[in-house]
């Protein structure tokens, strides 16, 4: 169900995956443009973008992340930046930061202080 688009290198369990490849959870499996299986019950990182409402939702549930490196490796594989991202802003007389996740389908989602 969630699809997500890989910013830099990561291995996940025994299986590698390259900066600018695309995979998602195994009930993804078989379509066209997702050919790479994760885990049904993976929790993000930041090393991936969202690629669809349920890969947002998935990354909202597992909480603010500090960004990574946008890193293409030698594949050919273009990386372009992540659409969505958590943003931390300081709030006067709180000490904790508020986090909020960007992105054009994350619109709404309550920030979370962290």
């Amino acid at each position: 169900m969630s699809q997500y688009r890989f910013i830099q290198d990561a291995w996940i369990g025994t299986t590698f995956y390259q900066a600018g490849s695309s995979a998602g959870t195994a009930d993804e499996v078989g379509t066209t443009t997702i050919p790479n299986t994760l885990p049904l019950n993976w929790v993000p990182g930041p090393m991936v973008d969202a690629l669809n409402q349920a890969a947002v939702t998935a990354m909202y549930n597992a909480g603010p992340k500090a960004s990574t490196l946008t890193r293409q490796q030698w594949t050919g594989i273009s990386v372009t930046p992540p659409t969505y991202y958590w943003k931390p802003s300081v709030v006067a007389g709180e000490s904790l930061l508020l986090w909020t996740l960007q992105g054009p389908l994350a619109a709404g989602l309550t920030p979370i202080y962290a």
